[in-house]
């Protein structure tokens, strides 16, 4: 890291540097970064194979802090120096627990958090829990409180344009209080139940599909990683961390809750099927499954 670091100044003066890119050079601790950086305001080090932040220098002007794709699994708190941070980026690490984020209170400035492909993110009530522990947080993993992504509108996508079956004009919305009170009121007439299962059963033959249209226009797997979206430009999405990565920076995204709540009738196979791996797992056991799969390509 320390030759990249240098190579990167282009002998300039440290001071005058607004931005950094330190993205796969390999190293596992924070090597050749000063305190004379004292007015860098982005800093990126993306699949680098940190395992330690120790060695972070005082940073007092960092807005911006890509750390995605490394092995990080605590020190948090050594990033306290940049107290103006607004953005960080921490996901495809190797945070499991919750505890490990509490430095993170301490950032009055920081709006935004990405956590994706982290353990901590299938722990219960993962998302209350953070906005709870950092007041400041606005969005967490491209999301506010309310789920709704950074770009987002008032705007709901009716599913019935993808699954060519169902009737465009099918209300597939739901409301906070259907997601906390179990099912609509139509879902509670014999009519209701009778579309309900139509819907799931025609997933389920998409699902199992060789062609299934229930597939992430980015990584080609299903779309079994919450939260899914659909993408202006690319189609939909699920929410693994290069595919999100992706979609946040083109288009504009709608969560798609209609689907994700007929998803938790379907099993996806593990995305690294082609490797060897047999799971099968609901909608709600993949995700954890597929962060510590052993048939994953290192």
């Amino acid at each position: 890291m320390e030759k990249r670091v240098w190579l990167e100044k282009r002998g300039r003066d440290p001071a005058k540097i607004r931005e950094l890119n330190l993205d796969n050079c390999r190293s596992t601790s924070i090597v050749g970064l000063t305190d004379e950086l004292c007015n860098l305001e982005i800093l990126t080090i993306v699949n680098v194979g940190l395992t330690s932040l120790k060695g972070f220098p005082k940073l007092p002007n960092l807005k911006k802090l890509y750390l995605s794709d490394n092995r990080i699994n605590s020190g948090l708190n050594l990033l306290e120096t940049s107290p103006k941070l607004t953005r960080l980026n921490l996901s495809g690490n190797e945070i499991k627990d919750l505890e490990t984020l509490e430095p993170l209170k301490n950032f009055k400035n920081l709006i935004s958090l990405d956590l994706f492909s982290n353990q901590v993110t299938i722990v219960e009530n993962y998302r209350d829990a953070v906005f709870k522990t950092i007041p400041s947080l606005k969005y967490l993993d491209g999301f506010d409180k309310n789920d709704r992504h950074v770009e987002d509108s008032d705007d709901e996508v009716d599913w019935g344009e993808i699954f060519g079956e169902f009737e465009e004009s099918e209300d597939w919305s739901t409301t906070d209080e259907e997601e906390e009170g179990n099912s609509s009121d139509e879902a509670e007439t014999p009519e209701g139940r009778i579309n309900m299962e139509k819907m799931q059963q025609t997933l389920k033959q998409q699902n199992n599909a060789e062609d299934s249209p229930l597939k992430c226009a980015v990584c080609k797997h299903h779309l079994s990683i919450s939260p899914i979206v659909l993408n202006t430009v690319l189609g939909s999405i699920c929410g693994r961390d290069a595919c999100k990565r992706l979609a946040s920076s083109q288009g504009t995204n709608y969560r798609q809750k209609a689907y994700e709540g007929l998803a938790k009738v379907l099993e996806f196979p593990c995305m690294y099927k082609e490797n060897g791996c047999k799971k099968v797992l609901p909608w709600n056991e993949i995700g954890g499954h597929e962060l510590i799969c052993e048939f994953v390509k290192l």
